[in-house]
């Protein structure tokens, strides 16, 4: 499948829809030395359901993501707005603007996320977000969540999906609508030779609103099982897989955003 290539970049990214519509093909960014991959797609139906939520021509691919690899520390952030890209855009960005150096405790990263402000640049769109920091020294990390993102742990002996997946959505230029109180803290253990994997919801509901009928987790594992722990690999591999739909059923029928990064 054909693909946009962006030239790599040693430690950070931020990966804005806006920037990525058209159907059927994906764009990779790799950081650090391919330690981590990134893709971004709108999809590759463009006649999909998922259009109608979406905030019209010009949100035809309303998810995000920002990745910062800086060897031993890595931070990730997916965020995947609904009836615009305006909220996704703009939590993307202001977390890269807040983190220049990645927080290296749970309380340092929640402080950073409540001191991002209410703005009218968002409009009324709302946005799902996944924030999740990797010490790889220690092999541990730490993350909020609020909506349907998903961070995995993917190794030899299977895939996993470490935080949960809630109905709270984040609406930034909404009165009360940056209720940090309704994130979900999690925390995880990776051993080494695994790999991490951050995404929106266009990878485990490829095929719109049917994650029965999506990427799965054994999925996941089976392609660690054919590729192993290369993120670029995997990244694209995974992509395509949700671009294409598994197990003969449809696939590409929303944004999808990942980011794959090695334990």
């Amino acid at each position: 499948m054909p693909t946009h290539d962006p030239p790599k970049t040693p430690g950070s990214i931020a990966l804005f829809g806006r920037d990525h519509v058209d159907y059927g093909r994906y764009d990779t960014v790799c950081l650090n030395r391919g330690t981590t991959a990134c893709t971004i797609s709108v999809g590759a139906d463009p006649k999909a359901a998922s259009r109608k939520t979406r905030g019209g021509a010009d949100s035809l691919n309303e998810d995000a993501l920002y990745a910062c690899d800086l060897g031993d520390q890595l931070l990730v952030a997916v965020a995947d707005a609904h009836f615009g890209r305006e909220s996704s855009h703009w939590l993307i960005a202001e977390i890269s603007r807040l983190t220049p150096d990645i927080p290296r405790e749970p309380q340092e990263l929640q402080r950073r996320l409540r001191s991002i402000q209410p703005s009218h640049e968002a409009l009324v769109s709302a946005s799902t977000l996944l924030v999740a920091v990797y010490q790889r020294s220690r092999q541990h990390g730490f993350g909020f969540s609020l909506g349907d993102s998903s961070l995995a742990i993917v190794a030899p002996e299977g895939a996993r999906v470490v935080n949960l997946r809630s109905p709270h959505f984040l609406s930034p230029a909404t009165k009360g609508g940056l209720d940090w109180d309704q994130a979900d803290p999690f925390v995880f253990f990776a051993g080494p030779g695994s790999l991490l994997l951050a995404f929106s919801d266009g990878i485990n509901e490829c095929h719109y609103r049917s994650p029965r009928s999506s990427v799965a987790e054994s999925h996941l594992h089976q392609l660690f099982r054919e590729v192993g722990p290369r993120p670029e690999l995997y990244a694209r591999r995974l992509t395509e897989l949700a671009l294409a739909g598994v197990d003969g059923n449809p696939g590409g029928e929303d944004n999808i955003c990942l980011a794959v990064s090695q334990s």
